[in-house]
């Protein structure tokens, strides 16, 4: 028994969330990039690629969205995550997802470190 406890948990801590740490993220709000979601992303290219085609034509905003709720019903169905965890509240509904981030390109929370601050 040389160690009953190496690090108190990172729970309660205002960067925690489920086992991560999000502490460059607050300091640096650029640097989540690498840590975005990559199904979330290939949406957001996908609808601003169909933004840049639409723009060249005189089409009114329901006659838009029409077509896109038709084009997003398959770039939906195509984009597959290997790493998709069934969750709620996202509108992936992956467990891995926190706001535009995949939880799972976060690094891991060390437990009680020293960047620890209460959360509110």
């Amino acid at each position: 028994m040389t160690e009953l406890l190496s690090t108190l948990p990172g729970t309660g801590c205002a960067y925690y969330t489920q086992g991560h740490c999000m502490r460059k993220i607050k300091s640096d709000p650029g640097f989540h990039d690498a840590w975005r979601c990559s199904v979330l992303e290939k949406w957001e290219t996908a609808f601003d690629a169909y933004l840049d085609q639409v723009d060249c034509f005189d089409i009114d905003q329901d006659t838009i969205m029409r077509i896109w709720s038709r084009r997003f019903a398959t770039i939906k169905a195509g984009v597959r995550c290997p790493h998709f965890i069934p969750g709620e509240n996202s509108i992936l509904s992956c467990g891995l997802l926190h706001f535009d981030l995949c939880r799972r390109k976060m690094p891991p929370c060390p437990g009680r470190c020293r960047f620890f601050i209460r959360e509110e």
